[in-house]
């Protein structure tokens, strides 16, 4: 039975262990890729802005308002993190805390006009990028993208 040479322990071709290592090749090189858009994007949004920042501040577009705890479970990073990076944000001028309007005790982190425009800016950036991304595949091509990612992501929780 043929073997894969390219990987330094030999797995039978077509077998579910070649394919399990192909999935994480090729995830490794998503994930490589989304590092340096991610990072482009950011540091084109602002020059401080890293890309661990520019996460959190999609996340903060997509929940806001938002209390820190729940910034906390949706990037899976400890509270004191997500503290310091707040505040960095805060401190580029991104987002704003406020007080809570249902725990006056608490705040909440909501975008200031600059990080609006930033967002509004992302996004429009991202469908263009993607656009041209994908112009070439076929609609099936996409059905099926978008079905597999959707099943891995379901697979990883």
């Amino acid at each position: 039975m043929p073997t894969t040479t390219s990987d330094p322990v030999l797995v039978p071709a077509g077998s579910a262990a070649e394919d399990v290592r192909t999935i994480e090749r090729e995830l490794r090189r998503l994930l490589a890729r989304a590092r340096t858009v991610s990072s482009a994007t950011a540091t084109a949004v602002h020059p401080q802005l890293d890309p661990a920042l520019y996460a959190l501040l999609m996340d903060v577009v997509a929940v806001a308002p938002a209390r820190a705890v729940d910034l906390v479970q949706r990037r899976g990073i400890s509270k004191s993190v997500i503290s310091r990076q707040v505040a960095t944000l805060e401190g580029l001028g991104l987002i704003t805390r406020e007080t809570d309007p249902n725990d006056a005790r608490a705040s909440v982190i909501v975008l200031t006009e600059a990080g609006r425009e930033a967002a509004r800016t992302i996004e429009a950036a991202r469908r263009t990028y993607l656009k041209r991304l994908f112009e070439d595949l076929s609609a099936a091509d996409l059905t099926q993208i978008a079905h597999s990612l959707g099943r891995l992501n379901d697979v990883l929780g």
